[in-house]
């Protein structure tokens, strides 16, 4: 991720020649929300390795989830509203632009992947599932939210 950060905010602009400070506020509203929900997913996989490996509750982790769903969101919903602004109003370089755009959509599907529904089929039996019910299904962290949810609710 670090990585990503350095092409992403530095090099690429060296490369053009382009000063640091013009347009980084752009590349950084992109890099910022794929940077969140890779380590959201890296966390929740960890978590989940611990659950299934040695038993131990995610409630704690579900808690925090819960409230990240809401907060991605609508963090996605205004980087959206700002990339679609600079592409109205701002006359700056379109190839921040682009890549900002790209970053945002790729950080919508990385957010359904997630906490909505299963993009990504990569093993054998996904894609039997897949091409068998032909519809996709609800993502492994959705499903443990939505019991997570489910589970608050009977406790009120």
């Amino acid at each position: 991720m670090a990585l990503l950060a350095v092409v992403l905010l530095w090099w690429l602009p060296a490369q053009r020649g382009l000063d640091q400070p013009q347009d980084t506020w752009l590349r950084l509203l992109a890099y910022l929300p794929v940077a969140a929900l890779l380590l959201v997913g890296g966390w929740y996989w960890h978590r989940k390795l611990h659950q299934l490996r040695d038993g131990r509750p995610m409630e704690s982790a579900m808690r925090v989830l819960d409230v990240l769903d809401r907060v991605l969101l609508r963090t996605l919903l205004v980087c959206s509203a700002l990339i679609v602004a600079a592409w109205v109003v701002w006359a700056g370089t379109t190839t921040d632009r682009v890549w900002a755009t790209g970053f945002v959509l790729f950080s919508w599907a990385e957010f359904v992947n997630y906490f909505r529904v299963q993009l990504m089929h990569d093993t054998r039996s996904d894609l039997k599932r897949l091409v068998a019910t032909r519809r996709l299904r609800a993502s492994w962290l959705a499903a443990d939210l939505a019991e997570y949810r489910q589970v608050r609710r009977q406790a009120r």
